[in-house]
C-alpha cells in the first residue's frame, strides 16, 4: 500500500497545467510545485513568459546545474510562445 501512495505522489519530469480557468490552473501549478520542492527543497525555480522569453531563456532554464538540486521550471502563457 505504501509504494501505491509514493507513486500517487510522485510529480513526473513534464507536468502540464492547462484548462480554462486561470485560478485553478494557479492552483493545480502550485500544488505540483510544493510537491517537487518537499523532495528537492534546494531546487531553483525559474519561471517564464513563453510570450517574452527567447529560446536562450528556455533552454538556460532546462540545462544542467552544477550547483543544485535541480530546478523548477515554470512557463506562463504558452500558447503565445514563439517557434
Amino acid at each position: 500500500m505504501a509504494a501505491n501512495n509514493k507513486r500517487a505522489q510522485r510529480v513526473m519530469p513534464v507536468t502540464l497545467v492547462v484548462g480554462g480557468d486561470a485560478y485553478l490552473n494557479e492552483l493545480n501549478a502550485r500544488n505540483v510545485r510544493e510537491k517537487v520542492q518537499k523532495s528537492a527543497p534546494d531546487a531553483e525555480i525559474i519561471e517564464l513568459d513563453a510570450s517574452t522569453a527567447d529560446q536562450y531563456a528556455f533552454d538556460e532554464a532546462v540545462g544542467p546545474s552544477l550547483f543544485g538540486d535541480g530546478t523548477i521550471v515554470i512557463i506562463n502563457n504558452l500558447q503565445q510562445a514563439d517557434e
